[in-house]
């Protein structure tokens, strides 16, 4: 290797550089006042001042600068150490005001659903503590801990405790299945929320009927209706006491309307069984269902149970034009076994119930649907106009056509809202009250049709009933225990060997009143029966004294 020793290099004229056509390689240090490179020069390191350099990129610096803060980016190369977000080694504190939120994220994905936005989960380190999410914010309909879905539901399976003096305040909904405490300060509470009359079956003032009872238009059960055609042989119906094991018994719901199947030898294409509920066109109207918009609810919820496994379908239909139907379903039941049902049922746009007193909404129970009426194939869960075809999907014959088939049904409400809440439990003499806007009798209800002058339920003359007698007239006013819906069918039963009315003078002795021409006047707050004597007949001896008169009857403005 050769090797060249001097103190200096110049160019062939010793007025300025050399030039090195090929580069120079130095492996050491190079000192120069001035080195004047046309291109560039690459180094490992350099030396000394680079004062006079230019174009280098500007330097960082940090402002506000302490001890513990986050720094943070700025604009161009400034950096800032947030006063409110700092770091000790263990503790990461981010403070605001109430001005903005203090944590906000936000969505920048386009998507509808991203999925989990915050999560706070307690990472697995040791024994016995696992990978668990302590604190979650989703999108989804995720449940843990703790979170809130996007329909912004809070989700936890934990319990929610407030400080002494806290509160909840929503103004959505707040469901629970029991509320504990103090009701005092809740507002705008609705008594009887559920629309139902006796849905627990509790009252059966009908004709004093018990036992099993055939025949279609006889009621047993108050305000529950029986209704088949086409049969082979009669269809019966039982107000029943259920046992303490079953389960609505367990709710307090110990009564319960049975249909039981007779022997059904063939299937014509309009038989049919169902139980009817019809609920007045007022009630449905003041019942603060916003009836036409389709995002407001009602539900339906009861208890059933069948002898036989089977998907039941049953129907609504909206009496007030415009005949509105919407079919619904049980979902296969299994055989002897009490099930409940929930329906939740929206508004409709042209939905319609009047002020009256007439049939607003009537709730079907299918048995057995023929296919007359399910030619069609109704569809489920949808409101359509009227159309006989299509009552509901086709159904199957299965309880139809099994003899002695059992069909019960109790604690059915309805309500405003789509949550379907805990039966609303009354005392029977609520539900008797109630019931008496449609049904009414003056004898105790196991009495039947035998009415006689021992049992009889008049009074004297001075008593709250009686007869007054005006020369030739005979009045009869009897005020009912609550106005009916409409003015009732009554009929009247009397002593059977005396005829419907008895009439005695004190002074003269018995008489007996022919009533074939009487006067009878019913409204739906009471009712008069005046006989018109002419005197002259010689029916009647006049006299002074008291009558009475012995006299039932009952009163019936059911649909």
């Amino acid at each position: 290797m050769s090797r060249i020793r001097t103190n200096l290099i110049t160019n062939r004229m010793a007025n300025g550089a050399p030039t090195v056509s090929n580069g120079l390689v130095i492996s050491g240090v190079t000192t120069s006042t001035n080195v004047s490179v046309a291109s560039s020069v690459t180094a490992t390191t350099y030396y000394g001042s680079g004062a006079n350099l230019t174009s280098l990129p500007a330097q960082a610096t940090i402002a506000n600068n302490a001890d513990n803060r986050v720094i943070t980016g700025g604009s161009g190369v400034n950096l800032n150490a947030e006063t409110n977000l700092t770091y000790n080694g263990t503790k990461l504190t981010l403070t605001g005001n109430s001005a903005s939120p203090v944590v906000e994220f936000i969505n920048t994905s386009g998507s509808a659903n991203e999925g989990d936005v915050l999560k706070l989960r307690a990472s697995g380190r040791g024994a016995g503590i696992d990978d668990t999410d302590v604190f979650l914010i989703t999108n989804n309909s995720d449940t843990r801990t703790f979170g809130v879905s996007n329909a912004g539901t809070v989700n936890t399976t934990g319990d929610i405790k407030m400080a002494t003096g806290k509160g909840i305040n929503s103004s959505g909904i707040i469901t629970a299945t029991s509320f504990v405490g103090s009701g005092a300060n809740l507002t705008s509470l609705r008594a009887n929320r559920n629309l139902i009359i006796n849905g627990d079956c509790s009252v059966c003032q009908y004709r004093g009927i018990t036992g099993e009872t055939t025949g279609v238009g006889v009621l047993t059960t108050d305000r529950w209706k029986l209704d088949y055609s086409g049969h082979d042989e009669e269809i019966t119906q039982e107000h029943r006491n259920n046992p303490v094991s079953a389960a609505p018994s367990k709710l307090g719901i110990s009564h319960s309307f049975q249909v039981k199947n007779g022997n059904q030898t063939s299937t014509g294409s309009n038989d049919y069984c169902r139980i009817v509920y019809t609920i007045e066109s007022q009630y449905m109207r003041n019942s603060g269902w916003d009836f036409q918009n389709s995002n407001s609810f009602v539900t339906l919820s009861f208890w059933v149970k069948s002898s036989v496994s089977k998907n039941f379908y049953g129907q609504f239909f909206c009496q007030d034009s415009p005949f509105l139907q919407r079919s619904f379903e049980t979902g296969t039941l299994s055989a002897n076994t009490w099930t409940k049902v929930e329906v939740s049922i929206p508004g409709y746009s042209t939905m319609n119930f009047d002020h009256n007193e007439g049939p607003g909404f009537i709730i079907y129970w299918y048995l057995y649907a023929p296919t007359a009426y399910t030619s069609g194939n109704g569809p489920l869960n949808t409101w359509m106009g009227y159309n006989s075809t299509k009552f509901t999907p086709t159904d199957s014959d299965a309880w139809w056509t099994t003899d002695n088939a059992t069909f019960d049904i109790t604690g059915v409400q309805l309500e405003v809202g789509s949550v379907a809440t805990p039966f609303e439990l009354k005392n029977y003499d609520q539900n008797l009250w109630e019931c008496k806007r449609y049904y009414q009798r003056s004898t105790d209800q196991n009495r039947g049709s035998n009415y006689s002058l021992e049992t009889s339920t008049w009074h004297s003359a001075d008593g709250v009933q009686s007869f007054n007698k005006h020369n030739s007239v005979y009045d009869f006013k009897q005020n009912f225990e609550r106005e009916m819906r409409v003015p009732p069918t009554l009929t009247i039963y009397g002593s059977s060997n005396q005829g419907d009315i008895h009439l005695e003078s004190v002074s003269v002795g018995s008489k007996q009143v022919d009533w074939n021409n009487n006067t009878t006047e019913v409204q739906s707050k009471g009712f008069l029966l005046r006989h018109i004597e002419d005197q002259s007949d010689g029916n009647y001896t006049s006299g002074s004294g008291n009558a009475f008169g012995i006299l039932a009857y009952t009163l019936d403005a059911e649909f």
